[in-house]
């Protein structure tokens, strides 16, 4: 630092800058006026003074120890005491209520087991009831299909018969018809 003081001193003043030059030779002349003494002196100086503070630090901890930290502490732990009691009273809500969920699945998987059955049941009734329903409805139709076809061949024989009456009439007309004609 006293290089560059030497340096700055021996700078040439020129234009406007010479004012504030001439302002840092002077501060600079100073430092080193104040340099020399600040370097001999030490940086800590240990006496008894430093041993009072000390000692009213450890007062003030103390002291705040007792009045502050202690109580609050102690406020710390009796919450967490009575919030125990919470937990524990919470701990055994949520065991009773997963105890009245698995229940409540217990009951309604056999609700639903015994309504599965009886549907079952009803669709068996059903189906039987239906395949009876079925059975005398196609008795009744062999039945009547029985007694349409006996009064139909009962018809045709008559017809038939019928038929072959007049067919027998038509052909002697017929030949009647063609004897008079050839007669005639």
């Amino acid at each position: 630092m006293l290089r560059t003081a030497r340096l700055t001193r021996e700078a040439p003043e020129r234009g406007a800058n010479a004012g504030l030059q001439r302002v840092t030779k002077g501060m600079l002349q100073h430092l080193s006026d104040i340099e020399v003494p600040v370097v001999q002196a030490g940086l800590v100086d240990l006496d008894g003074s430093y041993i009072f503070l000390v000692g009213l630090f450890l007062l003030f901890f103390a002291v705040l120890h007792g009045l502050v930290v202690k109580p609050m502490i102690q406020a710390h732990q009796r919450r967490y005491d009575s919030m125990e009691g919470a937990r524990h009273e919470a701990e055994a809500m949520d065991l009773r209520a997963a105890e009245a969920a698995s229940a409540y699945e217990t009951t309604l998987d056999s609700a639903r087991q015994e309504a599965v059955k009886l549907r079952e049941g009803l669709r068996e009734e059903g189906e039987a009831e239906g395949r009876s329903h079925l059975a005398q409805a196609r008795q009744a139709v062999a039945r009547k299909t029985k007694e349409a076809q006996v009064r139909h061949g009962a018809a045709m024989k008559k017809a038939q018969t019928e038929l072959e009456a007049r067919a027998s009439e038509l052909a002697d007309d017929i030949v009647q018809c063609l004897i008079g004609k050839a007669g005639g």
